[in-house]
């Protein structure tokens, strides 16, 4: 994780309301208690969520939910637009083969604009 990023998400009141229930940041939004297990996640770093314990699977590997798979690309997309200002995502697929356990992984490619 990029310092910045953290940074972001340490000042918004999910991280901040994380912070006070003592929980750790454990990337994508996500924070986990003192046992390192997944319990909450920021939600537009406006509110702190509890997650289900499929979507807490996320934070421990694979995705295997395609819904959360979809939803967590989606999120990746809008992150490198809101981070790359004056670029275009110009390339995007899936990489071929999948893994046997489920895991899929994306190729992204952004073109700054001149």
């Amino acid at each position: 994780m990029k310092l910045s990023q953290f940074l972001k998400e340490a000042r918004t009141v999910a991280g901040e309301a994380a912070a006070k229930r003592g929980l750790s940041h454990a990337g994508h939004g996500y924070y986990a208690d003192r046992q390192g297990n997944i319990v909450a996640k920021s939600e537009g770093g406006e509110r702190l969520v509890a997650v289900s314990k499929k979507e807490a699977d996320h934070g421990k590997g694979v995705i295997r939910d395609a819904s959360i798979q979809g939803r967590i690309l989606e999120e990746i997309k809008a992150f490198g637009n809101e981070v790359m200002v004056g670029a275009e995502l110009i390339f995007e697929t899936e990489a071929r083969p999948s893994g046997t356990d489920g895991n899929k992984e994306f190729f992204l490619a952004w073109k700054k604009q001149d």
